[in-house]
Formats: C-alpha cells, sequence, structure tokens
C-alpha cells in the first residue's frame, strides 16, 4: 500500500541568478527536527531512491504552485541530498505570470516550499505520535506554496551571486552544466579570484569568469 503526502519544508531559498534568470536553490525537506504539521519528520537519505529513480527514467519532479497540476510554474534542475536536508536547485519559467510572482515573492521572503510523495511498504516507522519517514519511493512534486503548514517554512535569504565555495560549486554543477570534478576543479582554481572581484554581481558576468579559468585550466592541461 502506497501513500501520498504533501508535506512543507523548513526553506532557505536562495535566488542564484540575476532576476533575469528566475534561477533558486533552496531546501525542499529538512533531516530530523520537531515534526511538521503532519508528525512527520524524515531521516537522512529518505530521498535517495527516489532521486535514483528520476535519474534512471531521466526526469525531474514537477515544480508546481500550490500542488495545483494544472499550474507548472517552472523546472526543476537538480536535487542533493546534503549533512541538512534535501537541496533544490531550480529556474522559474519568467514567460509566465505565475513565475514572474514567484520571483517578486521569494524577494520579499514570502514563498515557500511543500513537496509531494509516495511512500512504499516499510517506507515509514511510527514513534508514538511521530512518523519518521525513511524511504521516499516517488518524489512526484515540489510546489511553491504562498501559506506553508509549518511556519518556519519562509524564505531567510536571496542572493544574485555565490558566497561560499560551496554555492559556487553548486552552481558550476547545476547551472553552468559542469561535471562534479570539472567543478571542484574550477572551485579550488577560481574561488579565492572571483571573491575578490566584487564587480561580479550577475550571474552571466560569473559564467563568463567560469569559462575563462576552465579555458585558462585546459590550456595549462
Amino acid at each position: 500500500m502506497t501513500e501520498t503526502r504533501l508535506t512543507p519544508a523548513i526553506l532557505e531559498l536562495k535566488l542564484l541568478g540575476a532576476d533575469a534568470k528566475g534561477v533558486f536553490q533552496g531546501y525542499a525537506s529538512t533531516w530530523g527536527g520537531p515534526p511538521d504539521a503532519y508528525g512527520d519528520i524524515v531521516r537522512k537519505g529518505a530521498f535517495l531512491n527516489a532521486l535514483q529513480a528520476h535519474e534512471a527514467a531521466g526526469t525531474m519532479p514537477a515544480m508546481l504552485w500550490g500542488h495545483n497540476q494544472s499550474e507548472p510554474v517552472g523546472k526543476w534542475l537538480a536535487f542533493e541530498e546534503d549533512a541538512k536536508g534535501l537541496v533544490a536547485t531550480g529556474r522559474l519559467t519568467l514567460g509566465i505570470q505565475r513565475g514572474k510572482d514567484a520571483l517578486a515573492l521569494m524577494a520579499d521572503d514570502a514563498i515557500a516550499l511543500s513537496i509531494g510523495f509516495i511512500l512504499g511498504k516499510n517506507g515509514a516507522e511510527m514513534r508514538g505520535a511521530i512518523r519518521e519517514i525513511k524511504d521516499v519511493q516517488r518524489l512526484v512534486e515540489v510546489s511553491l506554496v504562498a501559506v506553508p503548514a509549518n511556519t518556519n517554512a519562509r524564505i531567510t535569504s536571496t542572493k544574485a551571486r555565490p558566497t561560499t565555495p560551496r554555492d559556487f560549486e553548486r552552481l558550476l554543477r547545476d547551472v553552468a552544466g559542469y561535471s562534479v570534478r570539472e567543478a571542484k576543479r574550477l572551485t579550488a582554481k577560481g574561488w579565492g579570484g572571483l571573491v575578490r572581484d566584487e564587480q561580479d554581481s550577475e550571474l552571466d558576468l560569473v559564467l563568463a569568469e567560469i569559462q575563462k579559468l576552465r579555458t585558462e585550466i585546459n590550456e595549462r592541461g
């Protein structure tokens, strides 16, 4: 027996690109902590099987507005589990009004993420009144929502450029399309120089610098 559940996420959304790009990142889910409005907590590693299934099929969860299947609002580019939770990177479709609305709401810290998923048999374990989610069979969609059930599910920061080496490495992989190895190498070679240049505030300028670094590295062998 499977179960579909919509649940809020404790959110930290970051605008990774200039406003014209609509690229952003946030936590779709976080590990442990206090239970959400449904009494659920999520165990680290719970999404690995779902992410592997999407990778094998060449698919991504839908990006919806308010869990409404008739209102897609953009495209998810990448998902990754880290020490804190499930990191989602996406791009809003700014050619539609809802995408423009979502971007404006993100800038005002007025929007959150909520996930829709399916659990398979033995996918969760009850601990008294708390349900611990251990294995998500399918991550169906991750929505942008205006009123999350979890009052902590709010944007805490927005920015137009990466401010840490980890953000820079993710931008290289998820936005610029470099491999994990290339991203790590470029971060090691170029992060220090990039943070010293305060004029590189637009994503296009950052990516131009990335391409320059890659060319220099390739020429050096």
